[in-house]
């Protein structure tokens, strides 16, 4: 699209990046999210959104840390991450026998508003 001078906005992108994801080929979808981020074609910046694709498409190949610098890279961008990205990352952690790691990613993003400590459990002997 883009050699044919095409300007594709953030829902063709995140329809591509969703795909490709879905078909396992992660680092296929982080090249469009380089590509949305690049000023060499004058494309709309990436959004939350199209990071959350990424991330979310790392942690179900179980690859967390790429992920959390992905989430990173969100916040030198000024983008707040949505909330599932968080969980993937924390879930992603678990799943790969390090949930140390996770619990440390659950208590940073704590000080950025995510309180994962936050669910109420109710009494139920009462």
């Amino acid at each position: 699209m883009l050699t044919a001078g095409l300007k594709p906005n953030a829902s063709t992108f995140h329809t591509v990046m969703s795909t490709l994801v879905e078909q396992g080929e992660v680092d296929k979808a982080i090249e469009i999210l380089k590509v949305m981020g690049s000023s060499k074609y004058s494309l709309q910046p990436p959004k939350s959104k199209s990071f959350g694709i990424v991330i979310k498409g790392l942690c179900n190949l179980k690859r967390p840390d790429e992920a959390l610098l992905l989430l990173e890279e969100m916040y030198d961008l000024n983008l707040r991450p949505e909330v599932q990205s968080y969980t993937a990352i924390v879930a992603s952690y678990e799943k790969t026998g390090r949930p140390l790691k996770a619990i440390e990613v659950m208590e940073a993003r704590r000080e950025n508003g995510y309180d994962f400590y936050g669910v109420e459990v109710s009494d139920t002997e009462n």
